[in-house]
């Protein structure tokens, strides 16, 4: 059971510490710069898309996606949520055109038929699938824990809006460790 708590807390805090990048030092960053210059997470995203951009450099269009999703990175502002999935489809984007394997699944249910609208989201955004992966094993973890019907429900009544389904997936963490913690 412990161990489904230490998966939680990596998912939620991302790869170890990562160094600010150079560029954190210019006294002209807009509001989501200031963001990621002090959100490790976003950090190590950061300086994935730098290298990246070093095996793309130069080929036919890569300048102007990255000024249009530089545009769009920016408009986040200050929502870290939002920072993190520009970045992963960016990630994604960028190794698509760097040659480097495929999509990775997200989910092993993402290639069925009939999604809903919120588990199309769940299976387009990296963080969210994270999510799932992280809830499922928990649930698996976790000797009768309560059933998904209500909470499936409410994840479901977010249709597409990321943030809401994000905000389903913390409550149900939030209960489940509350029924853990009064086991141990």
């Amino acid at each position: 059971m412990m161990r489904a708590f230490v998966l939680l807390a990596a998912l939620a805090a991302g790869p170890a510490a990562a160094q600010t990048p150079d560029w954190c030092g210019a006294s002209s960053l807009n509001t989501a710069e200031r963001t990621i210059c002090t959100t490790p997470a976003l950090q190590w995203r950061d300086r994935a898309v730098n290298r990246l951009w070093g095996r793309l450099d130069g080929r036919a269009g890569t300048t102007v996606r990255r000024d249009n999703w530089l545009a769009s990175r920016n408009a986040c502002g200050s929502n870290v949520a939002c920072l993190t999935d520009s970045y992963d489809a960016r990630i994604f984007e960028m190794r698509e055109l760097a040659g480097i394997g495929d999509r990775p699944r997200l989910r092993p249910w993402c290639d069925t038929g009939g999604l809903s609208a919120t588990e199309q989201t769940i299976c387009g955004t990296p963080r969210l699938a994270d999510y799932d992966a992280a809830l499922q094993h928990l649930s698996d973890t976790l000797d009768n824990a309560p059933g998904p019907d209500g909470w499936l429900s409410r994840r479901d009544s977010c249709g597409t809006d990321a943030v809401c389904i994000e905000d389903s997936y913390l409550d149900r963490f939030a209960t489940l460790g509350a029924i853990a913690r009064t086991r141990e």
